[in-house]
């Protein structure tokens, strides 16, 4: 009867740590690094047919260069509208719009950055271990 609790919790922990794990992933591929990956705009909310929608929902997104990431909406129609969301977002750079897709180029990381990124990347690990 004590094993079946004590492998019932054991499982229980098990599980939130993979939940934990699994969370500090992705906090860790939305951070800005200074190479272009489409997770960062996971979050961004477009104003689209009278409703905030996801950006992926809108448009689709693709990293044509190491530090450029294009979005191509679906229809044309919302292409001001994921600009404007793009903007309010702050992605590290200026989208910059052609008329038929925004392109994000992003500014390569500074020294400081770099160390501001470790520190950053030092603090998340300790509350993740600590939780």
């Amino acid at each position: 009867m004590i094993t079946d609790n004590v492998n019932a919790m054991i499982s229980k922990m098990e599980e939130a740590m993979k939940e934990r794990m699994a969370r500090m992933g992705k906090e860790l591929s939305v951070m800005r690094t200074g190479r272009a990956n489409p997770m960062l705009l996971e979050a961004v909310k477009v104003e689209a047919y009278g409703s905030l929608v996801p950006l992926k929902q809108v448009a689709a997104v693709s990293v044509p260069e190491a530090r450029t990431m294009e979005v191509r909406p679906w229809d044309p129609t919302t292409l001001k509208d994921i600009e404007k969301a793009l903007q309010k977002a702050d992605v590290g750079a200026m989208p910059q719009n052609d008329g038929k897709l925004i392109r994000i180029s992003l500014p390569a990381m500074t020294a400081e950055r770099r160390q501001d990124m470790v520190k950053l990347v030092k603090k998340l690990g300790e509350e993740f271990k600590v939780g």
